[in-house]
């Protein structure tokens, strides 16, 4: 479903947590709503609710309301809805058509942002190869790409996230770095570190890289 025009609220971080949340549920053979991204998250990544609104008319999204638990389980239940006012509870999901409109803009952004980097004097180029692949962290985006394609998106709170990928950039990507995360009192550094391996992996948005 091609279209012209594109809503400046369309941002590519918040295209980018949808997509994720799409190909999660189809990486497992689970239900989109399973994976529906909370529209806090959307509106924090800076998409805006008039560009929701906009792919909810063209098909490319759905909109749900998150409602509680039954009887203690712990598994989501969200009701679709056809109205366009948010609140709280909100949740989207990409619709298939959605996920191939939203694909190449991702890939797009992907490109912009490698190019930013290299303009910037940041490359995946080395020595002895014509295209590296060494992955590249732009720690002020907190951004890891690798030959043009965004891997991973950080927030500001993923601190022991970040620790691990600057590690990596800092020895130049090996194939193991030591535990680069700071002891915590009363916490075990083998499971707190291995818990962190398992939200970075979770947080890919190219599956077929793994930590």
């Amino acid at each position: 479903m091609p279209t012209a025009y594109l809503p400046a609220g369309l941002s590519s971080a918040g295209l980018a947590l949808l997509l994720d949340a799409y190909d999660s549920a189809l990486d497992v053979n689970g239900e989109r709503w399973d994976f529906a991204v909370e529209i806090s998250l959307l509106l924090r990544a800076g998409i805006s609710g008039n560009a929701l609104r906009w792919l909810i008319c063209k098909g490319f999204a759905e909109h749900g309301v998150e409602l509680l638990p039954r009887d203690g389980n712990a598994a989501r239940r969200i009701r679709p809805v056809k109205w366009l006012k948010f609140e709280q509870k909100s949740r989207v999901v990409l619709s298939k058509a959605g996920a191939e409109f939203v694909r190449p803009l991702c890939r797009k952004s992907a490109a912009d942002t490698c190019a930013s980097l290299e303009s910037a004097g940041i490359s995946d180029r080395s020595p002895g190869t014509a295209t590296s692949l060494v992955p590249v962290w732009d720690a002020d985006r907190r951004i890891l790409a690798l030959r043009g394609e965004i891997i991973l998106r950080l927030s500001r709170r993923a601190k022991n996230l970040v620790l691990i990928v600057q590690a990596f950039q800092d020895d130049h990507w090996p194939p193991r770095i030591d535990d680069p995360l700071p002891g915590v009192i009363g916490r075990e550094a083998k499971s707190r570190l291995r818990g962190a391996i398992e939200k970075l992996n979770r947080k890919r948005l190219v599956k077929r890289i793994h930590f």
